[in-house]
């Protein structure tokens, strides 16, 4: 915490500890700015706080960083029995039930986040909003649920055996005009279905495994069952990488490049480690290059295929049998 004026003229650091309590001396009573940093949650806020004494105990209230969704049709009309799907960049999603069309997402940590609703044939788009650093005011959202597509699958090993409970990830071929993630998973027979915005044509995809060598693709969006064949080798792949949050991604995110397509790099199934700041995703996937690097959500929306140009990448060529590690900012 930073006691200081609006003018700047006076400037008190205090540390609390591992409860949240502080001690200190600051040189006189009456109103103060606080700055309030902490990395867990990742924080930062402006408040406002009236020292009354000496020695009288300072409540600091953080206000919450607070979304409220309302989920409707084309009409308007709030649609009931949703899954509100939230993600923020570089993380794991979250599921929520929204059961009367409203609800609010309250303790989000600042940062990029993507949310989207679905519900039995229909979903909506992808919204993106940024939980800025310093601000304390309610973000709104009003989600428009829209008929959907239908994209259908199923994956063979090498050997044509299904695959049973391989991870299905989905996302826009770039340059993504319209923002999709989706995930699924193959059944006992291997097959899988996910939907899609209507008007989509093709998309990307990442087919991962514990049980077969993993696969990224481009996928043609048609009703009829796309047959996938997991390939017969593949290498080792490693990807080191700052977690989300850590100060050298100065707010950027980690993304895998390959094929011609960007995956974040949560959607490998694989052995995921974790050390201080850092994540380590181990996968065996099929031979090919990959690129990984540090992007903003801008940066991606920019992106339209081949070789990304951005400033903070690393990448090689996995060959057959052989592995690749791919450390990104060490």
């Amino acid at each position: 915490m930073t006691f200081g004026t609006a003018h700047g003229n006076e400037s008190v650091a205090i540390n609390s500890d591992d409860d949240g309590i502080f001690r200190g001396a600051i040189p006189r009573v009456g109103a103060w700015i606080v700055t309030v940093s902490a990395t867990s949650p990742q924080i930062k806020r402006d408040i406002s706080v009236n020292v009354e004494g000496n020695d009288v105990p300072i409540d600091i209230k953080m206000p919450e960083n607070v979304i409220d969704l309302e989920v409707v049709d084309e009409q308007g009309q709030p649609q009931p029995d949703t899954v509100l799907r939230t993600l923020r960049m570089g993380s794991q999603p979250t599921s929520t039930i929204v059961a009367g069309g409203k609800t609010s997402l309250a303790g989000l940590d600042d940062g990029d986040y993507e949310i989207r609703a679905r519900a039995r044939g229909f979903a909506s788009a992808t919204y993106h909003l940024t939980v800025k650093d310093g601000s304390a005011d309610r973000e709104s959202l009003r989600i428009v649920l829209r008929p959907t597509s239908l994209i259908r699958g199923r994956v063979l090993n090498a050997t044509g055996d299904q695959v049973i409970n391989a991870s299905v990830y989905l996302t826009s071929l770039p340059p993504p005009s319209q923002p999709l993630d989706r995930s699924a998973s193959t059944d006992a027979d291997g097959r899988f279905q996910a939907s899609v915005p209507n008007g989509m044509s093709r998309v990307c995809a990442v087919i991962s495994s514990d049980s077969a060598t993993a696969r990224t693709l481009q996928l043609d969006v048609q009703p009829s069952e796309q047959v996938i064949r997991m390939p017969p080798v593949g290498g080792t792949l490693t990807l080191d990488f700052p977690a989300t949050g850590a100060s050298v991604l100065e707010g950027r995110f980690a993304i895998l490049f390959a094929a011609g397509c960007s995956y974040t790099p949560s959607a490998l199934v694989g052995a995921v480690s974790t050390s201080g700041d850092r994540k380590t995703v181990r996968v065996v996937i099929e031979p090919g290059f990959y690129r990984l690097c540090s992007t903003s959500y801008q940066d991606l929306r920019l992106y339209g295929g081949g070789v990304p140009n951005l400033a903070s990448c690393v990448a090689g060529e996995l060959r057959p049998l052989s592995q690749l590690n791919l450390q990104l900012l060490p």
